[in-house]
């Protein structure tokens, strides 16, 4: 849904961005510990601090000309 209307409301001035917060050490990050571990052990796990700073961060520098875009919390894109 966020490529197909953003794309039209990219149109009207209005900026989509789709946003990953990252592996966040909550209750519902801890339950996948062990499955992470063994299927993506280089991706860490972070801090709902560090989540909630780059998150903002992707939205303040979030460009239209990029719209609609895909984002991890630390600013790197995620393809499609």
């Amino acid at each position: 849904m966020a490529r197909k209307y953003g794309a039209v409301l990219k149109l009207e001035g209005i900026n989509v961005v789709v946003l990953h917060p990252g592996w966040v050490a909550t209750d519902i990050g801890d339950g996948i510990s062990a499955w992470m571990e063994t299927h993506n052990p280089t991706n860490k796990q972070i801090t709902t601090k560090e989540s909630a700073v780059g998150s903002v961060k992707v939205i303040q520098e979030a460009k239209l000309e990029d719209s609609p875009a895909f984002y991890n919390y630390d600013g790197t894109k995620i393809a499609w």
